[in-house]
């Protein structure tokens, strides 16, 4: 009886093992989110809990944004009037800067 106690106990660590790998999902990267207005690009910048993020495509060094969080406001500026696409969301964006909410 112990025994199966023991079996028992270790099976539901390795379930929650198993649901917390697949409920902790990476995000994808900044640059998979951007792909679709790359060449347009200037910058994107976030502010997560008071810290301003950004990334510059032309300038990697200052870069401090890894990806953008659902819910999340951001400002993305562009060289021209594209069609941000990803996962299916899409955003209309005027050349020059706009922010929008991540979906």
């Amino acid at each position: 009886m112990a025994e199966n106690k023991g079996f028992a106990s270790l099976l539901l660590v390795a379930l929650a093992a198993v649901v917390a790998l697949v409920a902790f999902r990476k995000p994808e990267t900044i640059q998979q989110q951007m792909a679709s207005i790359a060449p347009y690009l200037v910058d994107v910048w976030v502010r997560r809990n008071g810290v301003p993020l950004v990334y510059s495509p032309a300038n990697p060094w200052a870069n401090t944004l890894d990806y953008i969080r659902p819910g999340e406001a951001a400002g993305i500026q562009v060289t021209q009037a594209v069609r941000l696409t990803y996962k299916g969301n899409s955003w209309d964006l005027p050349a020059g800067y706009t922010e929008i909410v991540w979906r």
